[in-house]
This record gives C-alpha cells, sequence and structure tokens, in this order.
C-alpha cells in the first residue's frame, strides 16, 4: 500500500491541504500509465475550509485540481517504486460524474 497527500486547489503545498489517502494498490508499466487513486481521504483537523469548497464544487459539477504528492510506500515493494511514490506530485483534474439525485438520499433529524 502507498499513502499520499491531497491538496485542494492550490499551487501552494503547504497549504490547502485536504487529508491524507491511503492506496491499498498502486502499480505501474513500462509505457504509458493511467493513475486512479482508490482509497479513504482521512481529513485533517483544519481542512474543513477546503473541504466544504471541494465537495461544493463536485456536487456542483465544477472542475478542480487536486494535487497529489507522494508520502510513503509498502517496504515489499521494489526501491525504485518506494522513491517514485516519494518523490510524486501530480496535479490532477477532479470532474463529478454522479448524477444529482443520489446525492443526499435520507436525512434523519433527532
Amino acid at each position: 500500500s502507498s499513502v499520499v497527500d491531497v491538496f485542494y486547489n492550490t499551487t501552494d503545498v503547504d497549504s490547502g491541504r485536504l487529508g491524507r489517502v491511503f492506496v491499498p494498490a498502486f502499480s505501474m508499466h513500462p509505457g504509458a500509465n493511467h493513475m486512479t487513486l482508490h482509497g479513504v481521504l482521512e481529513p485533517t483537523q483544519d481542512a474543513s475550509d477546503h473541504m466544504t469548497a471541494f465537495f461544493s464544487d463536485y456536487v456542483q459539477h465544477i472542475a478542480s485540481h487536486v494535487i497529489v504528492r507522494g508520502v510513503s510506500s509498502d517496504a515489499t515493494q521494489p526501491k525504485w517504486m518506494q522513491t517514485m511514490i516519494r518523490d510524486l506530485q501530480l496535479t490532477m483534474p477532479v470532474v463529478s460524474t454522479m448524477s444529482m439525485a443520489n446525492v443526499v438520499r435520507k436525512i434523519d433529524i433527532h
């Protein structure tokens, strides 16, 4: 598994941090690679403003960008991949493909 930090709409990776994603499987092969992150975003305590803006854009289908920066990698991966993940920094577009009908299904207030 690998760990990456995710930042929202910022050119300064020391601000706008949404949180950390633990990526269970990360693989590369020779040639062109398409990277998709599947994992759970664990927000930082100070990320509430950035998370609000990120999800607001997401549900409104407003294209935004995140910066993904590698933190660590599983020691069982080859050394070159561990180094590559630690040095990784990508700017990735985020575009919602979800239907607004599926955003909120039920609200219970007690």
